[in-house]
């Protein structure tokens, strides 16, 4: 092989990793990491424990979703914030009966079913949760590619039995995002297309 065919060749193969190599890691959950979705929504990840991933979801400049993830995956509070502050009313608590380092890492393949305690406005309950992991997949956003596991999750004790969240959960950054809402009205899709990592 000639010498200039070598350098053209280490070159090209140079590229992918190059590119790669620029895109978000678990380490970046520290900064930050946002994703753009098809319509415009950013939602921003940060690492905010050992166990809890914080996710802010904006559809507006000023308002929002608040998430606090366990193991960046299990929704342990939600609340709608607007300006800076929560909304009256809007704060959800569920919590599990483990700790949030022993709730399951993710499995393909697997199912897993919880029963959890619920807070809310309209006061305690108990809900089931039922998991299912789907087979492992590679998901790009812009020019970054992770693997993702495929999560559904059902409420047997809802009164709509087609009740199911589908998320997106990307081990090798530690946290997940809703990617399609079902119910006996019809679904909707959430598109992630764009990763950065924020400084």
């Amino acid at each position: 092989m000639k010498i200039w065919q070598a350098t053209v060749l280490s070159l090209a193969m140079a590229v992918p990793a190059s590119a790669q190599d620029a895109c978000p890691t678990i380490d970046d959950l520290a900064g930050g990491i946002r994703f753009e979705t098809a319509t415009g929504e950013i939602e921003t990840f940060r690492r905010y424990s050992d166990d809890i991933v914080e996710s802010y979801y904006a559809y507006s400049p000023d308002e929002g979703v608040r998430s606090m993830l366990a193991r960046g995956l299990y929704l342990v509070e939600v609340m709608e914030m607007a300006d800076g502050k929560m909304l009256p009313g809007s704060r959800t608590t569920y919590s599990f009966p483990m700790a949030a380092d022993a709730l399951p890492q993710p499995e393909p393949g697997t199912t897993w079913s919880v029963t959890l305690a619920r807070l809310d406005s309209a006061g305690l309950a108990s809900e089931q949760q039922d998991y299912v992991f789907g087979p492992a997949q590679t998901r790009t956003y812009g020019g970054c590619a992770y693997q993702m596991i495929p999560v559904e999750i059902a409420y047997p004790d809802d009164p709509d039995p087609e009740l199911r969240d589908i998320l997106h959960y990307l081990p090798e950054l530690g946290l997940s995002y809703v990617a399609a809402f079902k119910d006996s009205n019809g679904s909707d899709t959430y598109d992630y297309i764009g990763i950065e990592r924020l400084q």
